[in-house]
């Protein structure tokens, strides 16, 4: 019941478009890519969640966001948690937790 309450009263945020709509390959253009390495070459990508909003318990709001990372074809995925906090209606950084599988 406690989370139905909490997803029934969700603040509104407004979140910059630009910031949140990533740049997204289609099937060809990664393949094209991957066909142009070398053989043994690798690369690195990233997948960045959209951001979770959170309220603490005196009312702060929090935006985490889970940033991964690897290597193709050999890397294994890490990456980081990104903590903000709203203050003076602005987002700040508030703490960075890295993150391996």
């Amino acid at each position: 019941m406690e989370l139905i309450r909490k997803i029934k009263n969700l603040p509104e945020i407004s979140l910059d478009a630009e910031k949140v709509t990533p740049k997204v390959l289609s099937e060809q253009e990664i393949e094209e890519r991957l066909h142009k390495r070398k053989m043994g070459e690798s690369f690195g990508y990233s997948i960045i969640s959209f951001p979770i909003i959170q309220e603490g318990k005196e009312g702060e709001k929090y935006a985490i966001i889970y940033e991964t990372a690897a290597i193709y074809p050999d890397g294994d995925p890490g990456g980081n948690i990104y903590v903000y906090i709203k203050t003076d209606d602005k987002w700040e950084l508030f703490c960075v937790a890295n993150v391996f599988v």
